[in-house]
């Protein structure tokens, strides 16, 4: 959605549909063009023209391709008044089936084959309900990959024939509706006891060594990450799996992350996408990513022949190749401090940032606050008034802040807060970040609001005053910052969301910022000027996306995601809490805003 996400083909404009051509049921040959200008021919061929009513027939792709084909996806299309599609025989190569729209007469494929195809790709099993189904038949395709040692060469010049061939000697064999787990059993027995293993959760920075072509964040590559890969491809899987899920191998096995380990093609070497690394891997030079057989042929290839491979079978960068220390944060930060990747950091309550202190926290650090049950207890950073925090992370090496241990649950740790000198509209009207007065970081500034009496309040949870007069303050930057499962409960009106920005000024950067699993809101906007961009509020309890007390920022690109449980608003706005005229009156700019509810 946003630049920078991945994204399956699933949810990108297709390629051409092939023209129909009518056609005679008791066609044995296809009439071709006389000149052949495509790259790619693919035919369809069908055991039998006339079969009866209750017979099954089998149905498969016939390509016609001068080097190695290592593997096409499409749509294979039927009239379901006349077929009805049971299930897929096993043939060369793996061959993953999204039957969601059988019903309808479609069912969509992608096949790969880590040698390359040498005959048929196939084949599905269908059960006549009527006379006349051969000629419906067309095959509209999707992409096409060459083999190819070192990478994937997308084959651009592709021609279909929208019409059956019969081929008596295709088999139909005995039909199965494969799920990936079969797959797995079938090219790879002995790693059937592997889908019971614990792997690494997505985007864990505390495991080391995680690879690209390693989308199961197991460890090695195996044929269970491409299995996966064509699952995403063909729209069975999503895209980032988690812990919970037991879609693929059952629960406690799913966790998959194809966003960053399986986008591994156009490799666009050189570079992993480091730090100035313009074009990492796996993305368009716009910056956009797809998870399509190019990086499914890609992984294939890492495992023929690994020394091939610039970017599959590479450490991911900011993955550590050493266990992280530990560090205990137990005291305020009163002095600029920086927090490297190299440790883990753990907040052993709230932990205060101020007296103009600047927290610079690494691209790639692990931070964890510790459970608690009482005010106190549970870690939490405050960025308080004329503190402020620098955590400019990647997209490879996201800053994550979460709670100490598994499993991690809703409230295990407090959250973040960032609190500034920006204007409300309730409170107490002795702020003492007036122009041309001291005690502001920021408080001299030409577009400051002359007027005096700016509103200040105290934070919920502890987290100190916030509020004034400069709209344009700082504090600081959160970008590729994950911020989950935060939050805690100290009465129905004193809690901690998951992340709170409170009076902060439009100097501040926030932008590529997810709120996962909050015990209150996801994030919110007490009063201030702030921008937001690149929002991703996720299975939060209260509301997803909230402000009050004027808060007159801008936020563009929002996409929310409720709990199915305990979710309440995607939005939430207010003015103040107790008064529609309060001034100034809240008026921000929202757009381009995705909503998904319970």
């Amino acid at each position: 959605m946003f630049k920078d996400f991945t994204r399956s083909r699933g949810v990108m404009t297709l390629l051409a549909a092939a023209a129909m051509v009518s056609a005679c049921d008791n066609m044995d040959t296809p009439i071709r063009p006389a000149t052949r200008d495509a790259e790619l021919m693919i035919s369809l061929k069908v055991s039998s023209m006339v079969g009866q009513m209750g017979e099954r027939i089998a149905v498969a792709l016939d390509p016609d391709y001068a080097g190695q084909l290592g593997g096409v996806s499409g749509y294979l299309r039927f009239n379901p008044a006349r077929l009805t599609y049971v299930g897929q025989t096993v043939e060369d190569g793996i061959m993953m089936v999204n039957t969601r729209d059988a019903e309808s007469g479609s069912v969509r494929l992608a096949a790969a084959s880590q040698s390359g195809f040498a005959g048929d790709i196939g084949t599905l099993v269908f059960e006549v309900k009527g006379a006349g189904y051969a000629g419906d038949l067309s095959f509209e395709v999707e992409d096409a990959v060459q083999y190819a040692i070192g990478g994937a060469r997308k084959i651009g010049d592709v021609r279909t024939v929208s019409w059956a061939k019969e081929d008596r000697a295709l088999r139909v064999g005995e039909p199965k509706l494969m799920t990936s787990a079969d797959w797995m059993g079938l090219v790879s027995p002995k790693s059937d006891a592997r889908f019971g293993e614990t792997f690494a959760r997505p985007g864990d920075l505390a495991v080391p060594n995680l690879r690209f072509g390693d989308p199961n964040l197991s460890g090695s590559i195996t044929l269970d990450d491409v299995i996966f890969l064509l699952n995403v491809t063909v729209g069975n899987l999503e895209l980032i799996v988690d812990a919970d899920t037991t879609t693929f191998g059952g629960a406690g096995a799913g966790r998959r992350d194809a966003v960053i380990a399986g986008n591994v093609d156009p490799i666009n070497s050189p570079g992993l996408g480091e730090i100035g690394d313009n074009l990492r891997p796996g993305v368009t030079a716009g910056g956009f990513g797809q998870i399509d057989l190019g990086d499914v042929i890609v992984v294939l290839n890492e495992i023929v022949n690994p020394a091939a491979q610039p970017v599959a079978g590479e450490i991911i960068p900011g993955r550590a190749s050493a266990t992280p220390g530990r560090v205990i944060v137990n005291a305020p930060i009163t002095t600029n401090t920086t927090w490297t990747n190299n440790n883990v950091y753990e907040l052993s309550g709230p932990i205060l940032v101020n007296n103009n202190a600047t927290l610079t926290i690494q691209p790639g650090t692990l931070i964890e606050g510790a459970r608690g049950t009482t005010p106190g207890t549970a870690g939490s950073l405050f960025i308080q008034r004329n503190g402020r925090i620098i955590a400019d992370g990647t997209v490879l090496q996201p800053i994550v802040f979460t709670c100490v241990g598994l499993p991690k649950s809703k409230g295990c740790w407090g959250g973040l807060t960032l609190s500034g000198n920006a204007r409300l509209n309730e409170g107490t009207q002795t702020s003492p970040n007036l122009p041309g007065e001291a005690g502001g970081r920021d408080s001299v500034v030409a577009d400051a609001d002359p007027a005096p009496n700016c509103f200040e309040k105290t934070g919920e949870g502890g987290s100190g005053l916030y509020g004034g007069c400069n709209d344009a303050d700082s504090s600081g930057v959160l970008r590729y910052v994950r911020v989950e499962y935060p939050g805690f409960r100290f009465s129905a009106t004193n809690e901690l969301n998951a992340l709170a920005l409170q009076g902060v000024g439009n100097r501040t950067v926030i932008d590529y910022v997810q709120v996962h699993g909050g015990l209150d809101d996801g994030i919110e906007m007490f009063g201030g000027t702030v921008n937001v961009r690149h929002i991703v509020s996720t299975a939060n309890q209260d509301d997803s996306f909230d402000w009050v007390e004027s808060w007159s920022g801008a936020a563009q690109f929002i996409l929310v995601q409720a709990d199915s449980l305990d979710g309440d608003k995607g939005i939430e706005a207010d003015n103040t809490n107790t008064s529609f005229d309060a001034l100034p009156r809240a008026m921000p700019t929202v757009c381009n805003v995705t909503l998904v509810g319970k």
